[in-house]
């Protein structure tokens, strides 16, 4: 019989890799991480979305995302 942690094995594989290897997101989803590129917690970004302040988001399927290149942009953090 399997022990359990056997079967979770392939689904963990990738939690202990280093983050800094992995390569950045072309694309944010949800205010948190909008927010997070940004400077700004989920509040104020989800504010800023709500009011359409942050031009280079958008919104599907009712989650809203940035592409994080033209997000970066537009604050002026490239």
């Amino acid at each position: 019989m399997q022990s359990h942690s056997d079967t979770l094995a392939p689904v963990n594989a990738g939690e202990n890799q280093n983050s800094e290897s992995s390569p950045t997101p072309d694309v944010v989803w949800g205010a948190r991480a909008i927010g997070a590129v940004i400077g700004r917690t989920e509040r104020q970004t989800s504010h800023m979305l709500d009011r359409n302040i942050i031009e280079s988001a958008g919104k599907k399927g009712g989650r809203w995302y940035a592409p994080v290149i033209p997000l970066k942009r537009e604050f002026g953090l490239v």
